[in-house]
């Protein structure tokens, strides 16, 4: 291992030298190549100034002489004056004047650009001469670029001699370096590595006996080899210990366990046979849990609506962000909310949820009970029609009537829109019907005239049954002409109308009030009285007639 050691130093010093010797000659390299540019910007700056009297005088072998000067050593290619059409003028290379080059472009600064010259990479530095701002040719230097830097002899044995007396210093002071520190170290090492606890008692690191650091380091090995062996014998007793009471807690745990398991599943059993559906969803809107109530309800197993948002099932909580405290308020609210639900399969329905908090360990829940309310609206429905229709004939019933006539009284009174009408109704023969051919087609009677009122109404008039064979129609936004010219039409359909049944026909017919609802009506029994008042004056009159209620009448 020491020898290795010391090879892999010396390799190291050795490649440093080396690694040190190629960073000088690639920094001097790269200093060489910065003059000669800076040289051959100089040569062909010079060309270019000493050539111009020789252009305009057109002494070429004064421009022959300029021309071979600027090459001041072998390591230029050459040197040449160019014309722009690119004719050469003058050249190193005396073979090479007259011959064209590609035509140049026009300089006004100095150029370099690299270049092959007889095979051989060159750097070509151009210049523009100029004699005032004619342009009469380029002057072109050519330095080869695969010169490389040499170094001389006498150096190379100085840059070894160099490596040499660092190497030997180097490893001097390696070898000393294993003999007092790693070695020990090595020991140490080892005692560490066959460290055990069934080892304790006997390891210890007795052969180093100094008074140094590596001493000292010995010294505390040996006294903590000695506190963890003592360390380790309490260590036991204590696991000991500890083993016997892990054994008594498991047997309680798992006995609390099942005791704890026993109350899930009767838990669960009686959520599943609860007839509402109970959904558990997070904070986030995320559904937690669903009982079988709940996948009755909606159609979705337990595993295939867990992890999905409760908009899912509410449309109404679609778009709501994460985290919405529509939620929480939703919660918070104990009272019943009607919502509409949507199934599985896409149909929707109205639902009522009731909503409560469940703290469940760590996790704050939120528990929504969920019931279908189809049957109970449509009751309630029935209920609310029933509350204001006549059952038999389906118009509004005598309530709903007084109701209306209340607000449209009011409105009138404000002076909110013109003036309504109230006609009353009443059939002249159907006491005729009931005694002759019984209650049941006294009924058919009542049905088939409130087809016929129907017919004529209005759109927006309101017709309804006060009781027996007596009808009211209240017409909206009227006048007294207009008013007498509905309750003509009313009179004259049923007029036309006859009841036949077997060879029995009776002619029914009707007599008509109209009372007018404006500002100067007082209340809903004048307006009811008038127009009962003007019927009466019709059947006074020989019946199938219509009056509009006068205070005469009163």
């Amino acid at each position: 291992m020491q020898t290795r050691l010391l090879i892999w130093i010396a390799f190291i010093a050795i490649a440093a030298g080396a690694l040190l010797a190629w960073v000088l000659i690639d920094d001097a390299q790269g200093q060489l190549d910065q003059f000669r540019l800076a040289q051959a910007k100089h040569q062909v700056r010079s060309l270019a100034a000493a050539s111009v009297d020789g252009l305009a005088a057109e002494d070429y072998e004064l421009l022959t002489r300029w021309t071979s000067s600027a090459i001041p050593t072998e390591h230029y290619a050459y040197a040449a004056l160019v014309r722009p059409d690119g004719r050469i003028l003058t050249h190193t290379d005396l073979k090479r004047v007259g011959h064209r080059l590609p035509s140049e472009a026009a300089l006004t600064t100095p150029l370099a650009l690299p270049d092959t010259y007889e095979g051989r990479r060159v750097m070509k530095v151009l210049h523009p001469v100029l004699l005032g701002k004619q342009h009469f040719a380029n002057a072109h230097v050519a330095y080869y670029l695969d010169h490389k830097l040499t170094l001389q002899a006498n150096t190379w044995v100085k840059l070894a001699g160099v490596l040499l007396m660092m190497l030997i210093p180097l490893l001097l002071s390696t070898y000393l370096v294993i003999r007092w520190i790693t070695q020990p170290v090595v020991e140490l090492t080892q005692a560490v590595t066959d460290m055990s606890p069934q080892a304790l008692q006997s390891i210890s690191v007795s052969s180093i006996r100094r008074r140094d650091e590596i001493g000292a380091l010995a010294r505390a090995f040996n006294a903590l080899t000695g506190r963890l062996a003592d360390a380790y014998q309490k260590l036991q007793a204590a696991n000991a210990d500890l083993e016997q009471r892990v054994t008594e807690r498991t047997a309680l745990l798992s006995q609390a366990n099942q005791g704890l398991l026993d109350s899930e599943a009767r838990l669960a059993a009686i959520l599943d046979n609860i007839g509402e559906g109970i959904i558990a969803i997070d904070l986030k809107g995320r559904i937690k849990s669903f009982n079988h109530a709940a996948t009755t309800l909606f159609g979705y197993t337990p595993e295939e609506i867990a992890g999905r948002d409760f908009a899912t099932l509410v449309p109404d909580m679609e778009g709501a962000p994460p985290q919405s405290p529509s939620l929480k308020q939703a919660a918070s609210q104990r009272a019943p909310r009607e919502l509409i639900g949507r199934r599985k399969s896409g149909e929707t329905f109205p639902m009522e949820l009731v909503w409560s908090e469940l703290q469940f360990g760590q996790e704050q829940l939120l528990v929504a009970i969920a019931r279908d309310i189809t049957e109970r609206r449509a009751m309630l429905a029935q209920l609310h029609f029933a509350a204001e229709h006549d059952l038999l004939t389906g118009i509004y019933n005598r309530k709903y009537l007084q109701e209306e006539l209340n607000r449209v009284i009011s409105r009138a009174q404000r002076g909110e829109c013109s003036s309504f009408a109230l006609l009353f109704i009443d059939l002249d023969n159907f006491k005729t019907v009931n005694d002759t051919l019984g209650h049941a087609a006294g009924d058919r009677v009542l049905v088939e005239v409130v087809a016929l009122l129907r017919e004529r109404a209005r759109k927006g008039d309101l017709i309804a049954r006060l009781g027996g064979d007596e009808f009211a129609v209240l017409l909206y936004d009227t006048d007294p002409a207009q008013a007498e010219l509905a309750a003509e039409a009313f009179r004259a359909k049923l007029e036309e109308y006859s009841y036949r049944e077997g060879t029995v026909r009776v002619d029914v017919g009707c007599s008509i009030g109209i009372a007018l609802i404006d500002q100067a009506s007082a209340s809903l029994a004048d307006v009811i009285a008038q127009a009962d008042a003007a019927c009466y004056q019709a059947k006074r009159a020989g019946r199938n007639a219509v009056r509009r209620f006068k205070p005469e009448d009163a």
